[in-house]
């Protein structure tokens, strides 16, 4: 189920990118990332992340960096980079794991994402594997800690939409 997670997920990063970075992107050694990403391209610098997250293309991993990339990106509206923090937060990689802040980021990346223009099938399978996700998180949460956090990710997106 996780492999088959993983290969989705892939596919969903190829699918849902809404911008490309010039010279950076899935298969892209980390260093053709830097300049874009420090120029402040949000897809760059989600891509970075999740290359210092996973320690792939050059990158040596590193989950305090990939938080940060991911966080630069996420608070400039890219759901995967969304996810990706969600993700960091529930694991505690690279931050104090919080289980309010990881659903709250993971339901703002679902709602992108099904905001975006894609395929009903691309959508059932992104909305899977989110689902999947703050089913897990919220198995370690309150009642009022999902309340606080689905309010939280409310309040985000109404200031940033």
């Amino acid at each position: 189920m996780k492999l088959l997670q993983n290969i989705c997920f892939i596919f969903l990063l190829a699918t849902f990118s809404n911008a490309y970075a010039e010279n950076c992107g899935f298969e892209s050694n980390y260093k053709a990332c830097i300049k874009a990403a420090k120029k402040g391209d949000a897809t760059a610098q989600f891509y970075l992340g999740s290359m210092y997250a996973d320690g792939r293309n050059g990158a040596i991993q590193n989950y305090k960096k990939a938080f940060n990339w991911y966080k630069l990106a996420a608070q400039k509206g890219v759901p995967e980079a969304q996810r990706g923090l969600g993700d960091a937060y529930a694991k505690g990689q690279g931050v104090q794991q919080d289980y309010i802040q990881a659903h709250m980021w993971i339901n703002i990346a679902k709602t992108q994402m099904n905001q975006q223009n894609v395929s009903n099938t691309v959508r059932s399978i992104g909305d899977s594997i989110m689902l999947s996700k703050l089913s897990n998180i919220e198995a370690n949460m309150s009642s009022y800690q999902i309340e606080l956090a689905q309010d939280l990710a409310l309040e985000w997106m109404e200031s940033h939409y």
